[in-house]
């Protein structure tokens, strides 16, 4: 039985972190979010070394698969929230959940309005943004070559 864990990271801990083989879903929207200018990796390193961003590694074995992170600038009162992980797992989605909960407490308590984009057709994904207590609308937008994203949104 595999082990699990999480903990928060601060810019500059990332050796590890960078070297996570993606999803496709995930890959691909971070592929979208960079337009194809990097490699997965490459805008991995370069999302997860900004000093604004705030992030927590979820670990199997000690090995970084998944990430949930937080951006957004000093002095304002929404930021980004978005989640990263590889397929080994999306295979653990209770233990997903679980930590993504108690992640997602700590970003409530801060009082934020948390927003960002979705793959349309990451159904996983919007789950868990349901889950978590954000409102996802179909409205669409296209970004990158993937198709269609729809707007979530949570309030506190």
């Amino acid at each position: 039985m595999p082990t699990f864990d999480h903990r928060r990271v601060v810019s500059g801990d990332i050796p590890d972190i960078c070297e996570m083989q993606l999803a496709p879903f995930d890959y691909q929207e971070l592929l979208d979010v960079y337009d194809d200018t990097q490699t997965a990796q490459e805008a991995l390193r370069d999302l997860c070394t900004r000093p604004y961003f705030e992030f927590s590694v979820f670990l199997i074995d000690d090995k970084p698969e998944a990430i949930f992170g937080l951006s957004g600038g000093s002095g304002c009162d929404s930021r980004v929230p978005w989640f990263l992980c590889t397929d080994k797992a999306r295979r653990y989605p209770k233990e997903i959940l679980k930590r993504a909960a108690k992640v997602q407490k700590r970003w409530d308590r801060k009082g934020y309005t948390l927003s960002n984009w979705v793959k349309a057709d990451n159904t996983g994904a919007r789950r868990l943004l349901k889950y978590l207590g954000y409102t996802v609308d179909t409205t669409s937008k296209t970004w990158g070559r993937s198709g269609a994203y729809h707007p979530f949104k949570k309030e506190n």
